[in-house]
């Protein structure tokens, strides 16, 4: 069974099996009582789900890492309001498939936008931003930059070949803001764009399982983006006002949420874009995951991430149908029918 198939059981303590990667491995002590029980996170193509191991716990934490694929059998029960498993057995796998495993952008969907992105690349005029722009689509960073998800957890783009599709749209979202905008700076914004979440090549991990490296814990995907471009304008000697700004839009780009405000044009079009994107990609993610309709209501179950609940009714996107001309007869057609 998938997650996604899990998450669409209604019926408590209903039984599951499926093939898993695991992360997120830790004992927790009880609340009310002496022990600990096991917690994780158990992750395959079509999403993650918190895993609950109640009992054998010693034993099993000594064998069980983090990015191990692992056979799971258990039950589905829900806990504030979202569904989880309760794990009854557990086994190292060692025969899987792992295109069954992580969530993906499909390959077909990545090369259009692999396309896509060279092509907005030749409209790059400024020289220090068309060398940024080469150096990103060109291996070692450019296969990395198209697989890399764009989050990790509930949270936007959270699929491998996600950290693309967010920055090209965002990359397409500026242009039409800076064509309806003569005095912001084209280059410089789509470039910033093209950066703002780089650093989430060092600060993820997505071999068996998406999560955080330790760099990514310790430093933050802006602050390794920082450290990248930095590293990229010394090798290069891009120095001076250009990369300037497009190192204030990497570590701004969180808005007032951010290391720093922006303060620039160029960096408050990225952050506004980036922040609409995200909130976006998010709540359809959210809407169409399954598990998450609150019963037969038009309502989604309460997000914790974003401390709402999401209207669902037309949020499935209406068939147009083309309309059907009835042709009146006249007296002079009637006998051919």
């Amino acid at each position: 069974m998938f997650i996604e198939e899990i998450k669409s059981i209604t019926r408590v303590n209903a039984p599951i099996k499926g093939t898993f990667s695991v992360s997120k491995v830790e004992l927790k002590p009880f609340k009310q009582k002496d022990g600990s029980f096991l917690q994780c996170e158990l992750t395959d193509r079509s999403g993650a789900l918190k895993g609950i191991l109640w009992d054998g716990v010693e034993r099993t934490r000594v064998w069980l890492k983090n990015k191990m694929v692992v056979d799971v059998e258990g039950e589905i029960t829900r806990y504030n309001d979202a569904p989880q498993i309760v794990i009854k057995s557990i086994k190292e796998c060692l025969a899987y498939e792992r295109s069954l495993l992580l969530p993906a952008l499909d390959p077909v969907r990545t090369a259009e936008l692999v396309g896509q992105l060279l092509e907005k690349k030749k409209t790059i005029i400024d020289p220090i931003c068309q060398k940024i722009w080469d150096l990103v689509t060109t291996d070692p960073i450019m296969s990395k930059y198209c697989t890399c998800p764009g989050g990790v957890g509930e949270v936007h783009h959270n699929y491998l070949g996600g950290l693309l599709e967010h920055s090209l749209s965002l990359i397409n979202t500026a242009d039409l803001v800076a064509a309806n905008t003569p005095t912001l700076n084209r280059d410089i914004t789509l470039t910033g764009c093209l950066l703002h979440d780089i650093g989430k090549i060092l600060a993820y991990n997505w071999d068996v399982a998406i999560e955080m490296t330790d760099q990514g814990r310790l430093l933050h995907h802006t602050i390794l983006g920082y450290g990248l471009v930095k590293d990229l304008s010394r090798i290069t000697k891009m120095e001076g006002p250009v990369m300037l700004q497009l190192s204030h839009i990497i570590i701004s780009h969180h808005g007032d949420e951010g290391m720093t405000k922006p303060q620039t044009p160029e960096a408050l079009t990225v952050s506004g874009i980036d922040a609409m994107d995200a909130q976006i990609n998010h709540s359809i993610n959210f809407i169409h995951t399954a598990g998450n309709r609150d019963g037969e209501s038009n309502w989604t179950r309460f997000c914790n991430l974003t401390q709402r609940k999401y209207y669902t009714l037309l949020s499935t996107p209406v068939e147009v149908k083309e309309p059907v001309v009835e042709t009146k007869l006249g007296p002079s057609d009637e006998h051919i029918y």
